[in-house]
């Protein structure tokens, strides 16, 4: 079997179709927005005491400000955060523990991805954990994610999945409900995070790929 880089945007399905080839084939699963989160979870268990997230979740612009300069200076944490993470099938392990992958769904976590995926430092710290975990695999890659910003898709059969918005604001909001005040606060997340991730930038140069 191939690697193969399982694209589109916010609940498209991508980690359905992952599921249900790790369930028939021995591969390492790497899901790159659950990589992501896994950041953004650990940067809010550092930062909680010093930042004010209900401020962050309402848009504040001095604390997402004030925010963003303390992650700028996380960049040795982060990297020690995922030296800790393994991945085992579609598992994702922490000092060889299961993580619970809830956590990874507060709202809080939701609140400051759109922050940490605009830093590129960020960005490049964890593109080379996944760079280092495709070329030190002995098995086929299968790995989801957004876009293609920074990822060598010539190691990749490339398959993208599309949904339309307002069919992923009401996948979102079923799957994470607790999240999210009502349907509209998940629409404007997908509106914004589509946008963050490029979505339509990637749709345009998939004919190239």
């Amino acid at each position: 079997m191939n690697n193969i880089f399982i694209l589109g945007p916010v609940a498209s399905g991508k980690n359905t179709l992952l599921d249900n080839i790790v369930k028939d084939h021995s591969v390492i699963a790497l899901d790159t927005g659950r990589i992501f989160r896994y950041v953004a979870y650990q940067l809010y268990c550092k930062l909680n005491k010093e930042i004010n997230f209900e401020k962050v979740c309402r848009n504040d612009e001095i604390e997402i400000n004030a925010l963003t300069e303390k992650i700028y200076h996380s960049t040795k944490y982060i990297n020690l955060q995922l030296r800790k993470l393994k991945f085992e099938g579609h598992n994702m392990l922490v000092d060889g523990n299961d993580l619970n992958i809830d956590y990874l769904y507060e709202k809080n976590v939701n609140c400051m991805l759109p922050i940490i995926s605009k830093i590129s430092t960020i960005r490049n710290i964890i593109v080379r954990y996944i760079d280092y975990n495709i070329s030190s695999s002995n098995k086929p890659v299968i790995m989801t994610g957004h876009n293609i910003k920074e990822i060598d898709t010539t190691k990749f059969t490339v398959v993208f999945l599309d949904v339309e918005e307002k069919e992923s604001a009401h996948r979102l909001y079923q799957r994470n409900s607790c999240s999210y005040d009502n349907i509209l606060d998940a629409y404007e997340e997908v509106l914004k995070r589509n946008q963050t991730d490029k979505i339509r930038e990637t749709k345009n140069i998939l004919p190239f790929l």
